[in-house]
């Protein structure tokens, strides 16, 4: 995934280097207040890779991670070490070059059946493209449910919609 080019990890947020086998281990979420972590347990065991990056963007903020040392990793010693200490970052957010990125490891092993994984992707969404998800704050708002594909084998988002909410409108 463009890892000779400096520019695409400063938008990832990292360059991969490498991951341990898929396995379970425990998600924490470090950021409850921001928007995409909205109505996710505080902890939940998730089967997956842990994707190891380097070239890490200072920028980012973590609201997902997991505790390396817990990971059965013959070579973590050598990549990652104690890099991360306890919170391995796997799902991220920052404000990079005049737009809004988020970030996730999670996602290799049938995710898309899990609530959980739905919620994050579908809050992840929202924010970064600037929609809000609850119309009660906006009074004058409109609620547009969504159908159709969204995300999961063409089965819609439980509770999925679109918020418009009147502003003026900017251009960038």
């Amino acid at each position: 995934s463009e890892r000779k080019y400096p520019y695409y990890w400063s938008v990832l947020g990292g360059k991969f280097v490498r991951h341990p086998k898929q396995q379970k281990f425990t998600v924490r979420v470090v950021d409850p207040k921001h928007p995409a972590m909205k109505d996710l347990p505080a902890t939940f065991e998730w089967t997956d890779e842990c994707y190891y990056l380097d070239n890490i963007n200072p920028a980012i903020k973590p609201l997902l991670v997991t505790d390396p040392a817990k990971l059965d990793d013959p070579q973590k010693a050598t990549y990652p070490g104690d890099r991360f200490g306890d919170a391995l970052p796997l799902a991220w957010y920052q404000k990079f070059d005049g737009g809004r990125q988020f970030y996730t490891s999670l996602g290799h092993v049938g995710e898309f059946e899990q609530e959980a994984f739905n919620v994050l992707l579908r809050n992840a969404v929202y924010w970064a493209a600037g929609l809000e998800l609850r119309s009660e704050e906006h009074p004058h708002s409109k609620v547009v449910p969504i159908a159709g594909r969204v995300l999961l084998d063409g089965k819609p988002l439980a509770g999925a919609a679109i918020t418009f909410v009147p502003q003026e409108p900017e251009f960038r």
